[in-house]
């Protein structure tokens, strides 16, 4: 074989080296092209909006987490306190409540002592047979019955009672009966708020529609875990969702990845967590 043979040969195999490097560097760039542009266009999951301001704005109404599932709303002047516990200090920087909402008989929903210092004769209240019935006759007087699914009209508010109850095939011991105590939902004509109560995933809490506000429990073992709480949410779809009543025995339950599992499911619901218990700060606010 001639040198001249012998050079193009190896000329060639240096060319082909080349070509094969450039290749190479080519493909390398389209993958890590490919890889940053699948990285941001997987958006974030939305953590949790946290505010520990007393009173906090949603829509036409402010909401003034007292503690655990007691809390003020003030809707256009109109004053709603539900399950209003904690005596009279609790309520010592708010306006006197015009309605008041009752959900439930147990202990960290029903204080009579509260309702008694809180309420005004001209105050309409708001609560089941069961609680009525526990009621003492000067404040059974100035209460409205209202047995689920029923629907009653304050002023421009209409007001519906929402079966709350722990199901059968839970993950929980039945505490929570179902007839016994009152979710309800508040609508002004534009706007729609959820209060669950104690509640589980039930078909009730599944299937609301058009709420704007949803106050919704996770504390095992009284009314649900936050996996069932967020397949709950993400089914029907509230454009606000603020966990409440979710201290635990343990401790308190996990909002911050409560607010995952429903964006996983459902990323147009927005989580706001409010101050619900202002003497730790174990919740994480």
């Amino acid at each position: 074989m001639s040198v001249a043979v012998i050079a193009a040969l190896l000329i060639g195999l240096f060319v082909l080296t080349q070509i094969g490097a450039w290749l190479s560097s080519e493909t390398s760039a389209e993958q890590a092209d490919a890889t940053t542009a699948a990285a941001e266009a997987t958006p974030e999951l939305p953590a949790v909006q946290q505010q520990s301001l007393p009173t906090v704005p949603f829509g036409p109404l402010t909401v003034s987490p007292i503690r655990h599932a007691t809390m003020v709303l003030d809707w256009g002047g109109v004053v709603m306190y539900v399950d209003p516990m904690g005596g009279a200090e609790a309520f010592a920087e708010q306006p006197a409540p015009n309605v008041i909402l009752l959900s439930d008989t147990d202990p960290d929903h029903l204080d009579v002592d509260t309702i008694n210092a809180v309420i005004t004769p001209e105050t309409i209240m708001v609560a089941p047979e069961a609680v009525v019935a526990e009621l003492p006759t000067n404040l059974e007087a100035q209460t409205e019955t209202l047995p689920n699914t029923a629907t009653t009209s304050i002023g421009k508010f209409e007001i519906t009672a929402v079966p709350m109850y722990n199901r059968e095939d839970g993950e929980v011991e039945v505490r929570h009966t179902k007839g016994r105590g009152n979710g309800y939902v508040i609508d002004d004509g534009s706007y729609r708020v959820y209060l669950a109560g104690d509640t589980a995933n039930t078909p009730e809490f599944q299937s609301q529609t058009d709420i704007d506000l949803a106050f919704v429990p996770m504390n095992l073992p009284y009314t649900m875990g936050i996996a069932e709480a967020a397949e709950g949410v993400a089914t029907f779809g509230p454009r606000t969702v603020v966990p409440y009543h979710f201290r635990q025995p343990d401790g308190f339950a996990d909002v911050p990845r409560f607010a995952e599992l429903v964006a996983m499911q459902n990323n147009s619901v927005r989580v706001v967590q409010l101050d619900w218990y202002p003497d730790t700060e174990a919740d994480g606010i």
